[in-house]
């Protein structure tokens, strides 16, 4: 983050107070098969330089450290003067970011499923702590107050540039709104970013394409089961003649596998995909 409080902790989510737009950042399809054997190895020593970062198990700990980190960075928010809210925010930001990009990159091209799975627990937990902060009635009341104050007009031109944008920013993501209405649209966003993340995996599935081999770990799926999951998407997948109709094959521990789980509203369907994990 900036001095400012206002870097990006990646490409498509803003920092504390500016806004977050929940689609993650994620390298294009194409390019993820190359970027992966960046892991090739087993990694020794801290991964990312980030010291504590050594295995899948870290993610999680590090993600619950930098949120808490954050929290008694923002204590107080709405009594904070205006120059030591920004300098809080921007503290909060930095410690954040800096395990929520590791994380964001980890879970798109680290090749070991562990890693992905960790990577993507630490990127929820502080992409949903980063959604609270950005309609948290306290910290506004003290970006208002910080402007309203009388030294105001001799802070640096930065400082109030910033103070004003985070203000603007939560107005327009929802700060205003009931707090049963803000739970709603939290719960719309964490889904936003939980469906952008699935969709790169899928492409990039997609674009690898799966044989179906004996060696392959999946499940073969009634056709109507898997165009009920993924529409038009389907007849990529790998595709069979079954005794009761066409089948697709779908690869266990994906984003499609879960897809089945969650989409299909037969019972045989989400069975087979369970079972093939």
């Amino acid at each position: 983050a900036s001095s400012a409080g206002v870097a990006a902790c990646h490409d498509g989510r803003r920092s504390l107070g500016a806004g977050i737009v929940r689609s993650p950042c994620a390298p294009h399809a194409q390019e993820s098969q190359q970027r992966r054997t960046f892991f090739a190895r087993k990694p020794r020593g801290k991964l990312f330089d980030i010291e504590g970062l050594e295995a899948p198990k870290d993610f999680p700990r590090l993600a619950s450290e930098a949120v808490e980190q954050a929290k008694r960075e923002l204590k107080g928010a709405s009594e904070k003067p205006a120059a030591e809210l920004v300098a809080a925010l921007d503290n909060a930001s930095n410690g954040l970011c800096r395990i929520a990009d590791a994380a964001e990159l980890c879970r798109n091209v680290h090749p070991d499923k562990k890693y992905v799975a960790k990577a993507s627990e630490a990127v929820q937990e502080i992409a949903g702590y980063m959604s609270d902060v950005n309609v948290d009635r306290g910290i506004y009341e003290g970006m208002v107050h910080g402007e309203s104050e009388e030294n105001f007009a001799g802070l640096p031109s930065e400082t109030k540039a910033v103070l004003n944008h985070m203000r603007v920013s939560m107005e327009h993501e929802g700060v205003h709104l009931a707090d049963e209405d803000k739970s709603a649209c939290l719960q719309l966003l964490e889904r936003e970013q939980q469906l952008a993340f699935e969709i790169v995996q899928r492409q990039e599935y997609l674009r690898r394409g799966y044989e179906g081999s004996a060696d392959d770990a999946g499940a073969w799926v009634a056709a109507a089961a898997t165009r009920e999951a993924f529409g038009q998407a389907a007849s990529r997948l790998k595709k069979r003649a079954g005794k009761a109709g066409d089948e697709f094959f779908v690869p266990a521990d994906s984003a499609f596998a879960e897809q089945v789980l969650k989409a299909c509203s037969c019972s045989t369907a989400p069975r087979a995909g369970y079972e093939s994990q």
